[in-house]
């Protein structure tokens, strides 16, 4: 009714979004006062006052369209947040066991309830019943009408943005893969709050065509900055190689002393020992 998705809020909306995703599912996030229990405690006050403001407005009927962000609408997202999102993710080839699983639709209860779901609908966390939930949900569901595909196409086509991707050929099928050392990551990463995650790249990446995937190493980039950011513009579109567009860029990255390397025997070996898979696959030497 706004228009603020539609007219430039895409982007802001997916981050948002993800912020919230990935701050529930980090260590302690939910406790009192900590930032998942915030930001679902915020989306919750946030919806109480988009209620407020449609119901004191003249475009909404509530005899026709309903209780703004009802309960069973909030139920019925909740569902599709966690035991849909569980479907899709497995059929994308991702493999979580059962604890995994149990893990995720628990979170995504704890989350819901701040939020504001019922708990008649949040089904103690029982995947099965959750996705049960959802698919009558949509049978209940009327069509989506002109507003809600309008809404839905821009987000999707936010996502690219979002991603600081420009070009509208990248934005249709270019994937980037850049990684690093992962002992040297760990290092790096180990003080910051909000990566605590390992992604499961060759999992993700195992299906995508070669043509459209391009790995690119962070320490290649650091070492040699022109040849790998070439690679990456000729992968996007030969046509947008420019020569000193290309010089300044190549000035950005820096060599950086490994912090790896400063530590003693021991640690090294056990740092090793515990990003062995992943050095392995990415072709990292032990």
């Amino acid at each position: 009714m706004t228009g603020r998705v539609t007219t430039g809020q895409g982007p802001r909306r997916i981050r948002q979004n993800t912020r919230h995703f990935i701050e529930i599912m980090l260590s302690g996030a939910l406790d009192r006062e900590g930032e998942g229990w915030k930001l679902s405690v915020r989306i919750r006050l946030v919806h109480a006052q988009v209620r407020r403001l449609l119901r004191a407005a003249d475009g909404w009927d509530e005899a026709v369209y309903g209780t703004p962000i009802s309960a069973a609408h909030l139920g019925l997202a909740s569902a599709n947040f966690s035991a849909t999102m569980l479907q899709q993710t497995t059929r994308l080839g991702a493999s979580l066991d059962a604890e995994a699983r149990t893990s995720f639709m628990q979170i995504w209860r704890y989350a819901s309830w701040l939020i504001g779901s019922p708990e008649a609908l949040l089904f103690e966390g029982d995947e099965a019943a959750t996705a049960e939930l959802y698919r009558v949900g949509r049978v209940c569901e009327p069509p989506p009408g002109h507003e809600a595909s309008v809404v839905a196409n821009t987000l999707v086509e936010a996502l690219p943005q979002t991603a600081g991707i420009s070009d509208p050929a990248a934005q249709r099928s270019m994937i980037r893969h850049v990684y690093r050392d992962g002992r040297e990551t760990a290092i790096s990463m180990s003080r910051r709050y909000l990566f605590r995650m390992i992604e499961r790249s060759p999992q993700v990446f195992g299906h995508v065509p070669p043509a459209r995937l391009l790995n690119v190493r962070f320490e290649d980039v650091q070492a040699a900055p022109t040849a790998q950011i070439r690679r990456l513009i000729r992968f996007i579109g030969p046509g947008l190689e420019d020569a000193a567009w290309l010089a300044a860029a190549s000035t950005i990255p820096r060599p950086t002393p490994s912090k790896f390397a400063q530590l003693d025997p021991r640690e090294r070996a056990a740092l090793t020992a515990a990003c062995r898979p992943g050095l392995e696959r990415l072709g990292y030497p032990l």
